[in-house]
């Protein structure tokens, strides 16, 4: 689904504390807000920084727990998916 739905399926490929690289079929806009949720995130504010082929720059803006980190981090699981859910 694009930013006007419900809400868009993403697969993390690079994550640190402040922010993550994901792979989307959606539409995502730089400067767009996202309400990031999965692999222990909820409630978790994001603005898209950059998009490039299908990938996406997703910045936090609070870091997240190092434990949170670690589930999200590709080389510990397959392919941690995470769902955006556009803010007004």
């Amino acid at each position: 689904m694009d930013g006007r739905g419900i809400g868009i399926s993403a697969v993390v490929l690079d994550a640190d504390p402040h922010a993550v690289t994901i792979e989307c079929d959606g539409t995502l806009a730089v400067g767009m807000n996202y309400l990031v949720e999965g692999h222990g995130l909820r409630f978790l504010a994001g603005m898209v920084k950059w998009v490039r082929a299908g990938k996406a720059g997703l910045f936090f803006q609070h870091p997240i727990h190092a434990d949170t980190l670690e589930r999200l981090r590709p080389e510990r699981t397959q392919s941690a998916t995470i769902t955006l859910r556009p803010l007004a």
